[in-house]
This record gives structure tokens, C-alpha cells and sequence, in this order.
């Protein structure tokens, strides 16, 4: 069971992590842990992450 039933985060909401934020397009439960597809903010995608605008992101590494 994850440390929380439901994820803490939801689609299209606004979420940040080290080096960047971005806004949460998708979710799933993976082995009792919440993964998320966190889309990154327009400034900060090419910047940090090549052409990348998306990343897996685990719950624990995300704030609000």
C-alpha cells in the first residue's frame, strides 16, 4: 500500500522539484509508489533538459 492512497498531486496542477518546476499531465501507481509525467514550464525545458519538455517524476521528489 503507498503512504498515501491518493496521489497528492493532480492533472494540469502546478508542481516543483529541484532545478525547475512544471505541471503534472499524468499519473500512475507503480509498485506502491505515485509516478508522474511532469511537463516542464516553457522557460525551463530547453534550458535544462535539451530538447526534453517532459520527465517521470517520483512523488517524494515533487512540491506544490
Amino acid at each position: 500500500m503507498p503512504d498515501s492512497p491518493e496521489p497528492r498531486f493532480k492533472r494540469g496542477e502546478q508542481v516543483h522539484f529541484i532545478g525547475g518546476a512544471g505541471i503534472v499531465r499524468s499519473y500512475e501507481l507503480e509498485s506502491n509508489t505515485w509516478i508522474y509525467l511532469v511537463e516542464l514550464d516553457a522557460s525551463e525545458g530547453d534550458l535544462m533538459f535539451g530538447k526534453s519538455r517532459t520527465l517521470l517524476m517520483l512523488e517524494g521528489d515533487l512540491f506544490g
